[in-house]
C-alpha cells in the first residue's frame, strides 16, 4: 500500500511548490548560456561629492549616478566628507571619505577589489568553495576565507590594517602569509620588506557606527523570502513596494505611487556597456532588481513584478530584459538619421533574445505574440544613443508608435552605433566643472596581489572601430583582451600591481609572536591569462539542479586544492615496480613537487599537509616486515588491517595520520583535505618495506595472493618453502 500513496503525495507536493513559486519553471528555457561570465556591481547609494572612472576611459572621471553597473577596470573615488555603498553578488562594499576603490577582476567566482587609499568595510553574506574574494592593498593582499565582516585601512604611505570583527581572513606580502581570525587586527608596514604585528580589535569609531546604521536596514527584508539571494538590490523593494499572491505567477512586487500611466523601462536612460552592449540605466531608486532579473506583466490592471524566485537556479545578469523591435532585416528604420528605437518589457514565458551576442533563437519569434508588444515605447535615434532621459523625450506619435510596433522583433545584436555620449556615467554632462578625482600619485600606486588580475578593457575609441565594423555588436571579451594588449604594448591591468609571492619571506614580525602567528611560505603569483580557456561558459541554467554546474569552474585556485591531493593518480606513482628496488626515492621527491601546487587561494591548507608523511615513513617499516604485503598494499589500501591481524602497530598509526589535519585552524579546508590524506601515506609506507626485504622477495618471484595471506597467518615464510 505504501508505493501506492508515494506518487500521488508527491503530485501533490510538486503542485503546491509551484503553486507558491512558479518563477522556478518561468525562466528554464528563456535565457541561454551566452558564455559570458563577467559580473558587474552596483552603486546603490553615495552621499557627498563621488566619482567613477570607467576602464574603457581612463582620463575621464564623472559624477557618480545610483544604479550605474560597475565591471572591472572602473574605479570609485569618494571625495573628503562623502561616503558610498555597492552592492555586488553575495556582498556589500562601504567606501568612506577619502578613499579609492578599483575593480581590478570581477567574475561570476572572483571578486578582486583593490584600495590604494582610504578605508572601506566588506561585508561578505555568502562565499561559496570555488569563490575568490581578494583585496589587495599597497603592501598586503587581503583574501576572505568566510562570511564575515572585514574593514581595511590604507594611510598615506600606502601602510595597511586589516581588522576581522566577524569571518577569518588570509593576509599575503612578500612571499608570506598570516592568518587572521575574529577578533585579530594586522598592521603592515612597509612596501618591499614589510613587517607586522597582530593585535587586537580596537573600539568601534565613527565610521563603524555608520556602516552599522546602513546595514541595519539589511538585516529584516520581506523581499528576501521572494527573491534569488544572487539578485541583489531587491533590498530597496520593501521601502517602495508590496507583495501580494493570488496571481497566475505567483508572488508578485507591485511599485508604489505610480502614475495612471507609468510603464516599465522608461525612467531612466540606455548606455553602453561592454560585453553585453546598450544596458538599461533606470533613475528609480529601486530600479535595479526588476530591470535586470525577473519579468513584468500586468496583474489586476497594473504593472508589476515577477521576480526569479528562491528556489531556483543561479540568475543570470541580464542589460535589460526587453524585446526591441524595428524594420527589416537591417533594422534601417533606427540606422539611419532620424530613425526610431522602440522596445517593450517581456512577460513571463516569453522568449528572449539576447541582443549582445548571436544566439539561436529559443522560439519562433516572428510568429510569437508578444503580451505588451502594443505598449512599445519609442524615442528617437538621437535620444536612444545620446543617453537621453527616456521619460522626457517620449514619441508620442501614434502613428509612428505603430509603426514601430509593427517592425519585426530584433534578432541579435542592435544596429545602432554608440558615441562617447552612451558612455556617460551621469546624466547631465557637467559643463565647466571638473570631477573630483583622486591625486596622481594615488592612481599611479602598486598594490599587492596574489593572483594577477586581467588585462585592462581597451579605451572606448579603440572598441568603437569593432564595433562599427561587426555593425552594432558589442566586443567580446577575448577581442577585448587583444586590442588592450595592442593598444597599451602589452597584458597591463587596470592599476599597476605586484606579486604577493616571491623567493624566500621576506614578510617579518614585529618581535616576537606565537608560532601560530608567523608567517607562512606563499608560492609566487599566478598568472591570470591561462584561467579563461580552463573556464567554462558563463552559468546561466535556470534549471532546479543548481549544483550542477558548480563542479565546472573546477580549474579555479580552490579546487585545484582539493582535487590534487586526493587524486588516485598520486598513489599509483611510487607504485610500479622499478621503483620497487628504489623506494626512498619516489617516497621523498614527488610529495614536495606537489606541494606548492594548490596554493593558489588560500595558502594554509595545502601547506599543512607536508608533515604528517615525513614522519610516518620513518616510525611505519619497523611493524610490517612480510614482503609479500607491499604489493596488495599499493592497490588495496583499505585491507591493510586485515593483512597483519596479529599486529597490533599499524592500526594506530593510520589513525595518528589523520591526527595533525584537524590541527589546522581552519575546519573547512582541513576537512577536505583530512580524507584523502590516509590514503595519500598509506602507500608510502610500504616503501620502506620494499627497501628492507629486498633481499627477501627475490626468492619468490610469482606467489599467489591469496597462498600468501594463508602462510603468513600461520606464521610460516613462503620464501623458504620455495627454497
Amino acid at each position: 500500500m505504501k508505493p501506492r500513496l508515494r506518487l500521488p503525495s508527491l503530485l501533490v507536493l510538486a503542485a503546491a511548490l509551484l503553486a507558491v513559486h512558479p518563477a522556478v519553471a518561468q525562466y528554464a528555457d528563456d535565457e541561454g548560456d551566452d558564455g559570458i561570465r563577467q559580473s558587474v556591481a552596483r552603486v546603490s547609494y553615495f552621499e557627498g561629492e563621488v566619482s567613477l572612472n570607467r576602464g574603457d576611459a581612463p582620463d575621464d572621471w564623472q559624477p557618480a549616478s545610483i544604479n550605474y553597473p560597475m565591471t572591472f577596470g572602473d574605479r570609485l573615488w569618494a571625495g573628503r566628507r562623502s561616503r558610498a555603498e555597492l552592492q555586488l553578488r553575495g556582498a556589500r562594499v562601504y567606501l568612506g571619505p577619502g578613499s579609492e576603490l578599483a575593480a581590478l577582476d570581477l567574475t561570476l567566482d572572483v571578486r578582486q577589489l583593490s584600495l590604494t587609499v582610504g578605508t572601506a568595510t566588506f561585508q561578505v553574506i555568502r562565499l561559496e568553495r570555488e569563490e575568490v574574494f581578494e583585496v589587495a592593498t599597497p603592501n598586503v593582499s587581503v583574501t576572505f576565507e568566510t562570511p564575515g565582516t572585514y574593514r581595511v585601512d590604507v594611510d598615506e604611505d600606502g601602510n595597511s590594517r586589516v581588522s576581522v570583527r566577524q569571518g577569518r581572513a588570509w593576509a599575503a606580502a612578500a612571499g608570506g602569509q598570516v592568518e587572521l581570525e575574529r577578533g585579530d587586527q594586522i598592521r603592515v608596514r612597509g612596501i618591499d620588506n614589510p613587517d607586522y604585528d597582530v593585535v587586537g580589535l580596537s573600539r568601534a569609531d565613527s565610521w563603524d557606527n555608520w556602516v552599522q546604521n546602513r546595514a541595519r536596514r539589511y538585516r529584516s527584508v520581506r523581499s528576501a523570502s521572494y527573491v534569488h539571494p544572487d539578485i541583489y538590490g531587491a533590498e530597496d523593494l520593501d521601502a517602495y513596494g508590496s507583495w501580494e499572491r493570488g496571481s497566475e505567477y505567483g508572488s508578485v512586487w507591485y511599485p508604489r505611487g505610480m502614475a495612471a500611466n507609468w510603464e516599465p523601462y522608461r525612467a531612466g536612460r540606455w548606455i553602453w556597456r561592454d560585453p553585453w552592449g546598450w544596458t538599461w540605466l533606470s533613475s528609480e531608486p529601486w530600479g535595479w532588481a526588476p530591470y535586470h532579473y525577473g519579468r513584468w506583466a500586468v496583474v489586476r490592471g497594473r504593472w508589476g513584478w515577477v521576480p526569479e524566485g528562491p528556489l531556483g537556479g543561479r540568475p543570470g545578469y541580464s542589460p535589460a530584459v526587453v524585446g526591441f523591435v524595428g524594420g527589416g532585416a537591417g533594422w534601417s528604420v533606427s540606422v539611419t538619421a532620424g530613425g526610431f528605437v522602440g522596445w517593450f518589457p517581456l512577460a513571463p514565458r516569453e522568449p528572449f533574445q539576447p541582443w549582445w551576442t548571436h544566439s539561436r533563437p529559443s522560439a519562433n519569434v516572428t510568429n510569437f505574440r508578444y503580451a505588451y508588444r502594443s505598449r512599445v515605447t519609442v524615442v528617437s535615434r538621437n535620444v536612444f544613443v545620446g543617453g537621453g532621459r527616456v521619460d522626457r523625450d517620449l514619441v508620442r506619435d501614434a502613428r509612428v508608435v505603430r509603426e514601430v510596433a509593427a517592425a519585426p522583433i530584433l534578432r541579435g545584436p542592435i544596429p545602432v552605433l554608440p558615441t562617447r555620449a552612451s558612455i556617460r556615467v551621469s546624466a547631465v554632462a557637467v559643463q565647466g566643472r571638473v570631477s573630483a578625482r583622486p591625486p596622481e600619485r594615488i592612481l599611479q600606486r602598486e598594490v599587492v596581489t596574489r593572483t594577477a588580475p586581467p588585462q585592462a578593457p581597451p579605451s572606448f575609441d579603440r572598441k568603437l572601430s569593432v564595433i562599427r565594423e561587426k555593425e552594432g555588436e558589442p566586443v567580446p571579451v577575448d577581442v577585448a583582451r587583444r586590442l588592450s594588449v595592442e593598444e597599451k604594448g602589452g597584458a597591463r591591468s587596470a592599476q599597476p600591481v605586484r606579486p604577493a609571492g616571491r623567493e624566500g619571506v621576506a614578510l617579518a614580525p614585529r618581535g616576537d609572536v606565537k608560532e601560530s602567528r608567523k608567517p607562512q611560505p606563499l608560492p609566487p603569483a599566478a598568472s591570470r591569462p591561462a584561467e579563461p580557456a580552463a573556464r567554462p561558459a558563463r552559468e546561466r541554467v535556470e534549471t532546479p539542479p543548481v549544483r550542477e554546474p558548480q563542479p565546472q569552474p573546477q580549474p579555479r585556485r580552490e579546487s585545484e586544492m582539493a582535487r590534487p591531493t586526493a587524486a588516485p593518480p598520486r598513489v599509483e606513482a611510487p607504485a610500479p615496480p622499478p621503483a620497487r628496488d628504489r623506494a626512498p626515492a619516489p617516497a621523498a621527491s614527488p610529495e614536495p613537487q606537489r606541494q606548492p601546487q594548490p596554493e593558489f587561494r588560500r595558502g594554509s591548507s595545502p601547506t599543512r599537509p607536508v608533515p604528517p608523511p615525513q614522519p610516518e615513513m620513518t616510525r611505519e617499516p619497523a611493524p610490517a616486515p612480510p614482503p609479500p604485503e607491499a604489493r596488495p598494499e599499493r592497490r588495496e589500501p583499505p585491507p591493510q588491517a586485515e593483512r597483519n591481524p596479529g599486529q597490533p602497530a599499524p592500526p594506530p598509526t593510520v589513525r595518528a595520520e589523520t591526527a595533525p589535519a584537524p590541527q589546522s585552524r581552519r575546519e573547512a579546508a582541513a576537512q577536505k583535505a583530512a580524507q584523502p590524506r590516509p590514503d595519500q601515506a598509506e602507500p608510502k609506507k610500504a616503501e620502506p618495506e620494499k627497501d628492507e626485504s629486498k633481499a627477501k622477495s627475490k626468492p619468490t618471484p610469482k606467489p599467489t595472493k591469496q597462498k600468501d595471506r594463508r602462510e603468513t597467518d600461520t606464521g610460516t615464510e613462503p620464501g623458504k618453502k620455495n627454497d
